[in-house]
C-alpha cells in the first residue's frame, strides 16, 4: 500500500479531530513497517514504510501546529519544541536511512515505540 500525504487543512478544524486522525494514521503506517520487516518483506518496501512513517509524522507536526495557533502561546511555543527535538532525530534517521538498511529501519522502530508513542499519548491529550 503506497501512501501520499498532503498538510492537512486546518482552517476552521478542531485540534482533537486533526490529532485523532493523525495519530491514527501514523499507528497504522508503524504497523505497516513492524509488519515489513517481520515478515521479511524485502528492503525497498522497508524503506517505502519507513519514509511514509517519516513523512507523515512530518506532516502531523506541522497540521498540529497550524491547528494550536488558537491556543495560549505558552502551549504552543513548548509544544513546538517538543516536535523540534522529535524532527531533529527523525531527520538523523532519514538521513542514513538507505546507507544503513534494516538498522535506519529499527532505529525508526524504537524511536517511534519510545518517544513518538509517549508523545501521541500523553503529550498530545488534551
Amino acid at each position: 500500500m503506497n501512501h501520499e500525504f498532503d498538510a492537512y487543512p486546518t482552517q476552521g478544524a478542531k485540534l482533537g479531530a486533526i490529532r485523532d486522525r493523525d495519530h491514527m494514521q501514523i499507528r497504522h503506517m508503524h504497523e505497516e513497517l513492524r509488519a515489513s520487516i517481520v515478515g521479511g518483506a524485502g528492503m525497498q518496501r522497508v524503506l517505502r514504510c519507513s519514509e511514509d512513517l517519516i513523512r507523515a509524522t512530518l506532516l502531523h507536526f506541522e497540521s498540529e501546529e497550524r491547528a494550536m495557533d488558537e491556543g495560549p502561546l505558552s502551549t504552543q511555543v513548548a509544544h513546538q519544541e517538543l516536535h523540534a527535538e522529535m524532527i531533529e532525530t527523525l531527520e538523523d534517521i532519514s538521513k542514513g536511512l538507505e546507507q544503513r538498511k534494516i538498522s535506519g529501519a529499527m532505529a525508526l522502530l524504537k524511536f517511534f515505540d519510545g518517544r513518538l508513542a509517549y508523545h501521541l499519548a500523553a503529550e498530545d491529550a488534551d
